[in-house]
């Protein structure tokens, strides 16, 4: 009864979005930020992927963008080699500790990194979306990637998987429909909008803002 309840509430927060005339028009919102596809760093990283170019120049963060294209390689070729190559200190340990048989989370000073390793574990209960993320596309189980809550990671997962470049414009949507909900919180100031978001990190800084 209180899930039906919470998703009538989140509906009408949705339908409040498009029909109210101060705000900015969601649906616009989501359209253009769909055809600036070169300005969205993880939709350009995916293509770059699936389709074997190198897109990263076009992007504001080529760093990033080859920085994801090392872990993805590294994840997907099971080469823990490859991580040594990621120029960002805190993407690069938790690419190695992916591949760490013996794991010592206590002593990982990220918390970023830590979370992750505690996941992998399966310490404290703990869950990221990024661990579930890692061992799927390691194992090459696309299967696996619905154990992924975020959307947009679930759609990364699958077209690094399948190879198949749809699946970029589906997280390229998530993420955009995320942007939009943004602007609209930042607007309306209504925290509400923040349980729509659907990417963690995202949702979270709408909340704490």
């Amino acid at each position: 009864m209180a899930i039906a309840l919470i998703a009538v509430a989140i509906f009408c927060v949705y339908l409040i979005l498009r029909t109210n005339d101060n705000a900015p028009n969601f649906d616009q919102i989501v359209s253009q930020c769909m055809q600036n596809e070169t300005d969205n760093l993880q939709y350009v990283t995916c293509v770059s992927f699936v389709t074997g170019t190198d897109s990263c120049s076009i992007t504001s963060d080529m760093e990033y963008c080859r920085n994801k294209i090392l872990m993805l390689s590294a994840l997907k070729g099971n080469n823990r080699t490859i991580c040594n190559g990621i120029s960002d200190q805190r993407e690069m340990e938790a690419c190695s500790i992916f591949f760490d048989e013996e794991r010592d989370c206590r002593f990982q000073e990220n918390p970023d990194v830590k979370l992750l390793c505690e996941s992998l574990e399966g310490m404290n209960g703990g869950h990221s979306d990024f661990a579930d993320f890692m061992t799927a596309v390691n194992s090459n189980n696309i299967a696996a990637c619905n154990m992924i809550t975020s959307d947009s990671d679930k759609a990364l997962c699958k077209a690094i998987l399948s190879g198949d470049e749809s699946h970029c414009r589906d997280m390229l949507l998530s993420s955009c429909t995320d942007g939009a909900y943004m602007e609209m919180y930042e607007h309306t100031g209504n925290k509400d909008i923040c349980n729509l978001i659907d990417d963690q990190d995202t949702r979270e800084m709408c909340m704490s803002s």
